[in-house]
């Protein structure tokens, strides 16, 4: 009998991590449409910024947009990426690694233009830096809105299963 309990609890630990491995493929797979998500919204963003962008600055203004874009964008991307993986479980501190990416690149460029090319301006460059981070933060927002909500309804499911 201590035999059969023995390998039964074998077997459920390998369904565990059975269970474990498909749950970790589908939460890289929603990382991954996330990204691809953010990725399309960014480029949108880009393309209906772009005459704009040349309008108000003919000579540089797409070049100052495309700046601003990356340096929103680039967090934004490894957020999406990391809320994705869920590998911060505390919220909080996901919530303070996020942030602290975002502000930091976004102040490090700031400084960076502000230091080499001290002669743009609020049209040219920190107009759209400020649209830009606005707008990457509000994708960034509704994609993990989206992906706690099936998240919180598969853990529903493995509680009620078990």
């Amino acid at each position: 009998m201590l035999e059969r309990e023995r390998r039964k609890g074998r077997h459920h630990g390998d369904l565990n991590r059975v269970g474990s491995t498909l749950d970790d493929q589908r939460t890289i797979g929603a990382a991954i449409g996330s990204l691809v998500s953010f990725l399309a919204a960014v480029l949108l963003c880009w393309v209906v910024s772009y005459w704009p962008a040349i309008w108000l600055t003919p000579k540089s203004g797409a070049q100052w947009m495309s700046v601003a874009l990356a340096a929103c964008a680039i967090p934004g991307f490894v957020n999406v990426w990391l809320a994705g993986l869920g590998k911060i479980r505390n919220p909080l501190v996901g919530m303070w690694i996020q942030m602290g990416l975002r502000v930091a690149v976004v102040i490090a460029t700031v400084l960076v233009v502000k230091a080499v090319w001290p002669q743009i301006g609020i049209r040219e460059f920190y107009g759209w830096l400020i649209g830009f981070y606005l707008c990457t933060m509000g994708l960034e927002v509704w994609l993990f809105r989206k992906s706690i909500v099936p998240a919180k309804s598969v853990q529903d499911q493995n509680r009620q299963s078990n």
